[in-house]
Protein backbone atom coordinates (compact mmCIF):
# COMPACT_ATOMS: atom_id res chain seq x y z
CA UNK A 1 0.00 0.00 0.00
CA UNK A 2 0.70 3.81 0.37
CA UNK A 3 3.96 3.40 2.25
CA UNK A 4 5.64 1.06 -0.24
CA UNK A 5 5.91 4.05 -2.84
CA UNK A 6 8.89 5.55 -3.85
CA UNK A 7 9.03 8.98 -2.64
CA UNK A 8 7.43 8.41 0.76
CA UNK A 9 8.98 11.02 3.77
CA UNK A 10 9.68 8.20 6.64
CA UNK A 11 11.14 10.69 8.67
CA UNK A 12 8.26 12.45 8.60
CA UNK A 13 6.10 9.62 9.18
CA UNK A 14 8.19 8.36 12.33
CA UNK A 15 8.35 12.06 14.09
CA UNK A 16 4.55 12.43 13.70
CA UNK A 17 3.17 8.97 14.84
CA UNK A 18 1.43 8.33 17.96
CA UNK A 19 3.55 5.94 20.47
CA UNK A 20 2.24 3.45 22.49
CA UNK A 21 2.10 3.54 26.56
CA UNK A 22 3.87 1.25 28.79
CA UNK A 23 1.14 -0.63 29.81
CA UNK A 24 0.28 -1.72 26.40
CA UNK A 25 3.47 -3.28 26.05
CA UNK A 26 2.59 -4.40 29.86
CA UNK A 27 -0.52 -5.86 28.93
CA UNK A 28 0.96 -8.10 26.23
CA UNK A 29 3.16 -9.23 28.69
CA UNK A 30 1.11 -10.09 31.15
CA UNK A 31 -1.09 -12.21 28.40
CA UNK A 32 1.69 -14.20 26.89
CA UNK A 33 2.93 -15.35 31.07
CA UNK A 34 -1.23 -16.00 31.44
CA UNK A 35 -0.69 -18.38 28.02
CA UNK A 36 2.22 -19.85 29.34
CA UNK A 37 4.51 -18.58 26.82
CA UNK A 38 7.93 -17.36 26.22
CA UNK A 39 9.91 -14.35 25.45
CA UNK A 40 12.44 -15.67 23.38
CA UNK A 41 11.17 -14.22 19.52
CA UNK A 42 8.57 -11.43 18.08
CA UNK A 43 7.64 -10.54 15.14
CA UNK A 44 6.59 -6.94 14.19
CA UNK A 45 4.78 -7.29 11.27
CA UNK A 46 3.96 -3.81 9.13
CA UNK A 47 6.50 -2.83 11.10
CA UNK A 48 7.21 0.65 9.62
CA UNK A 49 9.71 2.52 11.79
CA UNK A 50 10.32 -0.01 14.13
CA UNK A 51 8.99 2.02 16.81
CA UNK A 52 7.63 -1.01 18.17
CA UNK A 53 10.26 -3.36 17.19
CA UNK A 54 12.73 -1.69 18.98
CA UNK A 55 10.25 -1.58 22.08
CA UNK A 56 9.83 -5.50 22.29
CA UNK A 57 13.60 -5.93 22.20
CA UNK A 58 13.66 -4.70 25.76
CA UNK A 59 11.17 -7.76 26.84
CA UNK A 60 12.44 -10.62 23.81
CA UNK A 61 15.83 -12.06 23.09
CA UNK A 62 15.31 -11.88 19.46
CA UNK A 63 12.92 -9.62 17.38
CA UNK A 64 11.72 -9.27 13.70
CA UNK A 65 10.63 -6.51 11.89
CA UNK A 66 9.00 -6.80 8.49
CA UNK A 67 7.47 -4.14 6.26
CA UNK A 68 6.59 -4.10 2.76
CA UNK A 69 8.87 -0.92 2.59
CA UNK A 70 12.01 -0.70 2.04
CA UNK A 71 12.13 3.13 2.06
CA UNK A 72 10.31 2.54 5.49
CA UNK A 73 12.72 -0.13 7.19
CA UNK A 74 15.80 2.16 5.28
CA UNK A 75 15.37 4.55 8.32
CA UNK A 76 14.00 2.19 10.87
CA UNK A 77 15.67 2.58 14.32
CA UNK A 78 18.22 0.27 15.11
CA UNK A 79 18.52 -2.54 17.83
CA UNK A 80 21.24 -5.19 18.63
CA UNK A 81 18.41 -7.74 19.12
CA UNK A 82 16.38 -6.69 15.96
CA UNK A 83 16.58 -7.45 12.06
CA UNK A 84 14.19 -6.40 9.53
CA UNK A 85 12.78 -7.98 6.14
CA UNK A 86 11.07 -6.63 3.46
CA UNK A 87 7.97 -8.74 3.25
CA UNK A 88 4.52 -9.60 3.78
CA UNK A 89 2.03 -10.17 6.25
CA UNK A 90 0.78 -13.38 4.77
CA UNK A 91 4.38 -15.02 4.29
CA UNK A 92 6.30 -14.70 7.86
CA UNK A 93 10.19 -15.42 7.91
CA UNK A 94 9.83 -17.80 10.56
CA UNK A 95 9.86 -21.56 10.50
CA UNK A 96 6.77 -23.23 12.19
CA UNK A 97 6.24 -23.39 15.73
CA UNK A 98 9.03 -20.91 16.33
CA UNK A 99 7.94 -18.09 17.66
CA UNK A 100 6.12 -16.45 21.03
CA UNK A 101 4.39 -13.57 19.94
CA UNK A 102 3.42 -12.06 16.71
CA UNK A 103 2.25 -7.80 16.79
CA UNK A 104 0.84 -5.69 14.31
CA UNK A 105 0.46 -1.85 15.25
CA UNK A 106 -1.90 0.00 13.37
CA UNK A 107 -1.27 -2.60 10.72
CA UNK A 108 -3.90 -5.77 10.49
CA UNK A 109 -6.36 -4.00 8.48
CA UNK A 110 -4.27 -3.83 5.68
CA UNK A 111 -3.42 -7.15 5.97
CA UNK A 112 -5.21 -10.23 4.15
CA UNK A 113 -6.55 -11.30 7.48
CA UNK A 114 -7.21 -15.18 6.88
CA UNK A 115 -4.16 -15.51 5.07
CA UNK A 116 -2.48 -14.14 8.00
CA UNK A 117 -4.00 -15.52 10.75
CA UNK A 118 -3.20 -18.84 9.17
CA UNK A 119 0.51 -17.77 8.82
CA UNK A 120 -0.06 -16.95 12.47
CA UNK A 121 -0.74 -20.06 13.43
CA UNK A 122 1.97 -21.78 11.62
CA UNK A 123 4.69 -19.90 13.25
CA UNK A 124 3.76 -20.13 16.71
CA UNK A 125 4.85 -22.35 19.71
CA UNK A 126 1.61 -23.77 21.57
CA UNK A 127 1.76 -21.45 24.08
CA UNK A 128 2.25 -18.37 21.16
CA UNK A 129 0.54 -15.08 21.37
CA UNK A 130 -0.84 -12.99 18.43
CA UNK A 131 -1.41 -8.82 19.34
CA UNK A 132 -2.89 -6.24 17.33
CA UNK A 133 -3.73 -3.01 18.03
CA UNK A 134 -5.17 0.03 16.11
CA UNK A 135 -6.24 3.88 17.22
CA UNK A 136 -8.82 5.99 15.52
CA UNK A 137 -8.66 9.22 14.10
CA UNK A 138 -7.25 12.07 16.29
CA UNK A 139 -9.16 14.03 18.82
CA UNK A 140 -8.84 16.98 20.80
CA UNK A 141 -10.17 18.59 23.88
CA UNK A 142 -11.64 21.98 21.81
CA UNK A 143 -14.58 19.93 20.29
CA UNK A 144 -14.89 22.63 17.66
CA UNK A 145 -10.95 21.26 16.51
CA UNK A 146 -12.25 17.80 16.77
CA UNK A 147 -15.32 18.12 14.46
CA UNK A 148 -13.46 19.69 12.17
CA UNK A 149 -10.95 17.41 11.81
CA UNK A 150 -12.85 14.34 11.79
CA UNK A 151 -15.07 15.50 8.53
CA UNK A 152 -11.59 16.41 7.19
CA UNK A 153 -10.56 12.30 7.64
CA UNK A 154 -13.90 11.12 6.64
CA UNK A 155 -13.89 13.31 2.87
CA UNK A 156 -10.64 11.59 1.75
CA UNK A 157 -10.39 9.03 -0.73
CA UNK A 158 -9.25 5.84 1.81
CA UNK A 159 -10.01 2.30 1.56
CA UNK A 160 -13.40 2.27 3.51
CA UNK A 161 -13.68 -1.64 3.54
CA UNK A 162 -10.11 -1.53 5.51
CA UNK A 163 -10.57 1.83 7.47
CA UNK A 164 -13.66 0.95 8.53
CA UNK A 165 -12.07 -2.12 10.05
CA UNK A 166 -10.09 1.29 12.34
CA UNK A 167 -13.44 3.09 12.83
CA UNK A 168 -15.14 0.00 14.25
CA UNK A 169 -12.81 -0.46 15.94
CA UNK A 170 -11.72 -4.07 15.22
CA UNK A 171 -14.76 -5.41 16.77
CA UNK A 172 -16.17 -6.63 13.12
CA UNK A 173 -13.30 -9.01 12.36
CA UNK A 174 -13.73 -12.24 13.47
CA UNK A 175 -11.04 -13.12 15.61
CA UNK A 176 -12.63 -16.45 17.24
CA UNK A 177 -12.84 -18.26 14.03
CA UNK A 178 -9.01 -18.57 14.29
CA UNK A 179 -8.34 -18.45 18.26
CA UNK A 180 -10.44 -19.52 20.69
CA UNK A 181 -9.33 -16.98 23.49
CA UNK A 182 -9.60 -13.00 22.62
CA UNK A 183 -8.92 -10.50 24.79
CA UNK A 184 -9.75 -6.80 23.98
CA UNK A 185 -8.43 -4.01 26.43
CA UNK A 186 -8.84 -0.09 25.04
CA UNK A 187 -6.32 2.44 26.00
CA UNK A 188 -5.81 6.39 25.10
CA UNK A 189 -2.80 7.95 23.64
CA UNK A 190 -2.08 10.67 23.99
CA UNK A 191 0.83 13.52 23.19
CA UNK A 192 1.50 16.94 23.18
CA UNK A 193 1.69 18.82 19.63
CA UNK A 194 1.79 21.81 18.02
CA UNK A 195 -0.33 23.08 14.70
CA UNK A 196 2.70 23.12 12.39
CA UNK A 197 3.30 18.98 13.50
CA UNK A 198 -0.14 18.30 13.08
CA UNK A 199 0.15 19.40 9.39
CA UNK A 200 2.93 17.54 8.88
CA UNK A 201 1.13 14.51 10.28
CA UNK A 202 -1.75 14.56 8.19
CA UNK A 203 0.60 15.10 5.17
CA UNK A 204 2.05 11.21 5.77
CA UNK A 205 -1.68 10.06 5.36
CA UNK A 206 -1.85 7.64 2.54
CA UNK A 207 -5.09 9.25 1.06
CA UNK A 208 -4.01 12.71 1.01
CA UNK A 209 -1.09 11.15 -0.78
CA UNK A 210 -3.55 9.85 -3.21
CA UNK A 211 -5.50 13.22 -3.22
CA UNK A 212 -2.53 14.41 -4.67
CA UNK A 213 -1.87 11.70 -6.81
CA UNK A 214 -5.04 12.01 -8.91
CA UNK A 215 -4.83 15.55 -8.93
CA UNK A 216 -2.07 17.62 -8.31
CA UNK A 217 -1.90 19.31 -4.91
CA UNK A 218 -5.63 18.55 -4.06
CA UNK A 219 -4.42 17.12 -1.14
CA UNK A 220 -1.98 19.67 -0.23
CA UNK A 221 -5.15 21.91 -0.52
CA UNK A 222 -6.90 19.72 1.74
CA UNK A 223 -4.26 19.68 4.73
CA UNK A 224 -3.69 23.71 3.92
CA UNK A 225 -8.18 24.13 4.87
CA UNK A 226 -8.17 22.10 7.69
CA UNK A 227 -4.77 23.49 9.24
CA UNK A 228 -6.76 26.81 9.00
CA UNK A 229 -9.88 25.25 10.36
CA UNK A 230 -8.25 23.78 13.23
CA UNK A 231 -6.04 27.01 14.51
CA UNK A 232 -9.18 29.32 13.89
CA UNK A 233 -11.41 26.87 16.17
CA UNK A 234 -8.30 26.90 18.91
CA UNK A 235 -8.45 30.73 18.61
CA UNK A 236 -4.62 30.73 17.40
CA UNK A 237 -3.35 33.75 15.24
CA UNK A 238 -1.43 33.08 11.93
CA UNK A 239 2.19 34.34 13.38
CA UNK A 240 1.43 32.63 16.44
CA UNK A 241 0.93 29.31 16.14
CA UNK A 242 4.98 28.55 17.19
CA UNK A 243 4.64 28.30 20.88
CA UNK A 244 0.97 26.98 21.11
CA UNK A 245 0.72 23.44 22.31
CA UNK A 246 -2.12 21.16 22.45
CA UNK A 247 -3.01 17.78 23.35
CA UNK A 248 -3.91 14.99 20.70
CA UNK A 249 -6.15 11.77 21.48
CA UNK A 250 -6.63 8.59 20.13
CA UNK A 251 -8.74 5.83 21.56
CA UNK A 252 -6.62 2.94 20.73
CA UNK A 253 -7.75 -0.83 21.08
CA UNK A 254 -5.83 -3.63 21.69
CA UNK A 255 -6.76 -7.60 20.98
CA UNK A 256 -4.83 -10.33 22.01
CA UNK A 257 -5.57 -14.06 20.97
CA UNK A 258 -4.41 -17.27 22.19
CA UNK A 259 -4.82 -20.53 21.36
CA UNK A 260 -4.36 -21.74 25.29
CA UNK A 261 -7.55 -23.10 26.30
CA UNK A 262 -6.68 -23.28 29.66
CA UNK A 263 -5.12 -19.96 30.75
CA UNK A 264 -3.78 -19.04 33.73
CA UNK A 265 -6.00 -16.83 34.90
CA UNK A 266 -3.39 -14.59 37.11
CA UNK A 267 -3.95 -11.55 39.58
Amino acid sequence: HHFAKAGFNSHAYASTRPTYPQQLYETILGFIRQAGGQTRLAIDVGCGNGQVTTRLAHGFDDVIGIDASQSQLDHAAAHPRVKYHVGAAESLPASDGSVDLVTAAQAAHWFDLPAFFRECRRVLRPTGVVAVWTYENAYFDNPDASAHFSAFFHSLPWDWRRIELVDKRYTTIPFDQHFDTVKRHEFTLKRETDIETLRAYISTWSAVHECNDREAGRGDALCDAVYEKVRKAMGVKTGETDGFKFMLYHRCTLVLLADAKKMHEGP
